[in-house]
């Protein structure tokens, strides 16, 4: 039968009835539509299967194909993934170090050192987390008591979560105390945490940091970090910790009279 023939003869709809092997022998199919529509169903559009069945015809073999709707395919080959290489996960990596395994447990050595009761708690992740340009550089430009004056971390359920805040405003009548919580975020971690010092000298005092106090070796030469992932950070100290800031240049126009 051509394929004009099978067109007259047979209604489109009926195509599923069929299915044409090589060898050109029909083999019936169930009709599916003889099952879930009842006698009285209106007569199906026949746009509707214009739309979604296209009929080929192979001229070597005559043999005929009934497929779907063409669907347009969606390669995400290319998709880029955002692995752990990225500057903006390897900066979160820095904070949460310099955050919590060294400002915290630096100044609470320093307490423990004056004899003052209370400690500081890791602070919250959603508040580290946040490397936005304009987070970031107003981060720099503070100091350590403005930072630790954050919630604490939701693992110290025991805790007040404004437990470093109202120590904070404790330690602040401590003349030697809030010198040292006035120091700027990035001066401390130039001076102490980046030159991986364990021995500070202060007010004429000399502190010596134990080993709870991790510095910038510490968290460089974690075990579970590649070759690749330590030149990572390193990039990301020097541009990001380590360089001074550009000076904005302003540039003023004189109009000719």
């Amino acid at each position: 039968m051509s394929l004009n023939e099978l067109n007259e003869n047979i209604p489109l709809y009926s195509l599923f009835e069929y299915c044409i092997c090589p060898s050109e022998q029909k083999i019936p199919q169930i009709d599916a539509y003889s099952v879930l529509l009842p006698e009285d169903f209106p007569q199906i559009n026949k746009n509707f299967f214009d739309d979604n069945l296209i009929l080929e015809t192979n001229d070597s073999n005559e043999e005929k194909k009934i497929i779907g709707k063409k669907r347009p395919f969606h390669c995400e080959k290319n998709k880029k993934i955002h692995t752990k290489y990225e500057i903006d996960n390897v900066l979160r990596t820095i904070q949460v170090h310099y955050s919590n395994k060294f400002i915290i447990n630096f100044i609470n050595e320093i307490l423990y050192f004056f004899g003052i009761e209370g400690k500081f708690y890791n602070i919250d992740y959603k508040y580290i987390k946040n490397i936005k340009k304009d987070k970031f550089k107003n981060l720099k430009a503070g100091n350590i008591g403005t930072f630790l004056c954050q919630k604490i971390s939701p693992k110290f359920k025991k805790i007040d979560k404004d437990n470093n805040i109202n120590l904070y405003k404790k330690l602040i009548k401590n003349d030697i105390i809030n010198k040292i919580l006035s120091e700027n975020y990035i001066k401390l971690f130039k001076e102490i945490y980046f030159q991986n010092k364990r021995e500070i000298n202060y007010c004429g005092l000399k502190i010596t940091l134990s080993t709870k106090v991790k510095t910038f070796n510490d968290f460089l030469n974690n075990e579970k970090y590649d070759k690749q992932y330590r030149e990572k950070i390193i990039k990301a100290v020097e541009n990001n910790y380590l360089k001074k800031p550009k000076k904005p240049h302003f540039i003023i126009k004189i109009k000719k009279v």
